[in-house]
């Protein structure tokens, strides 16, 4: 339970300059929608990644590349979806709006959000653990002896 509040507390900042980031670099910078999001939310990510390494999943086993790697992995997938899901809620945030002006903070705000869930599970199974890389390896090389003993 620990590690859950700490996470989201630490996605909760990540979250937050993730936020005021596109919002500036939006805004401020005039900036493509996507492309303020994308930074925002990369820029978020290194954040998140350092922070939760040093403070939340110490434990961790793995290699540094693999795990850099499996984290940069999970948070692609999940600005892939926070794109999509901030496109969806500003469509629909936008029809019979009465304050457009920050519909776009809205529906990033709505996204962010949704894909905190993802990533607290993805990272803390994939990221963090040493079983997803070791565990596939250990199949195959079960599946190789078992295979090897059949031929025999």
């Amino acid at each position: 339970m620990k590690q859950f509040i700490l996470f989201f507390l630490i996605a909760g900042i990540a979250a937050l300059i993730n936020i005021i980031l596109r919002f500036i670099f939006s805004n401020v910078l005039n900036l493509n929608f996507n492309l303020a999001v994308t930074i925002a939310y990369l820029l978020g990510m290194l954040f998140n990644y350092y922070t939760n390494k040093k403070y939340n999943f110490r434990s961790s086993k793995r290699q540094i590349t693999y795990e850099v790697y499996t984290f940069f992995v999970v948070s692609i997938i999940g600005l892939i979806l926070v794109n999509i899901f901030s496109k969806i809620f500003l469509y629909l945030l936008t029809n019979g709006a009465i304050n457009q002006k920050y519909i776009a903070t809205y529906s990033h705000i709505i996204a962010v959000g949704l894909v905190g869930v993802y990533s607290f599970f993805a990272h803390k199974y994939f990221t963090f653990r040493s079983g997803i890389i070791k565990g596939i390896k250990k199949i195959y090389q079960f599946i190789k002896l078992k295979n090897m003993n059949v031929d025999k």
